[in-house]
């Protein structure tokens, strides 16, 4: 049990790490943003894909060592109930991973000085994070509820 509590709090301190990089992005979101073309948009718009790129990657890392997992893997044996639930999570990876790539597609077209299909880039992107903080949320609850049914049930 001390390995699978011992997993799962790295997983958590990735998860902190990601919120980090989330923080950083809502704070640059933040800020003004210039129009489409107009002076600084190509500037803003490279700042926002590098973020949006740093974010991507963390998440990537973060979920890829969720799925390897040997603690997901033991839990869901262990606690076969939960399974559908951990399994509903690792799908929810790739659309929150596909939801970030299109928000950077479109800041690319926008440091083109146009203006994307979705051009309400702060909106979409503060949604995006919304989806994932809930998802993060969700996870740990699940993880949580999991282990203390773990360590109660010697009590």
């Amino acid at each position: 049990m001390t390995d699978v509590r011992h997993e799962v709090e790295d997983l958590l301190k990735q998860q902190r790490a990601v919120e980090g990089v989330i923080e950083d992005l809502r704070t640059f979101l933040d800020q003004p943003r210039p129009r489409a073309g107009a002076r600084g948009s190509h500037g803003w718009a490279t700042k926002m894909a590098g973020k949006l790129m740093n974010l991507h990657d963390r998440l990537v890392r973060h979920f890829r060592a969720e799925e390897i997992s040997d603690t997901l893997r033991e839990l869901s044996i262990k606690r076969p109930h939960v399974l559908r639930a951990f399994e509903s999570l690792r799908h929810d990876h790739d659309r929150i991973l596909a939801d970030f790539r299109s928000i950077l597609g479109a800041v690319m077209i926008y440091s083109e000085g146009k203006n994307p299909e979705n051009p309400h880039l702060r909106r979409w992107t503060i949604s995006a994070l919304e989806r994932l903080a809930q998802h993060e949320h969700d996870e740990t609850e699940l993880f949580q509820r999991v282990l203390y049914q773990e360590t109660g049930s010697g009590d």
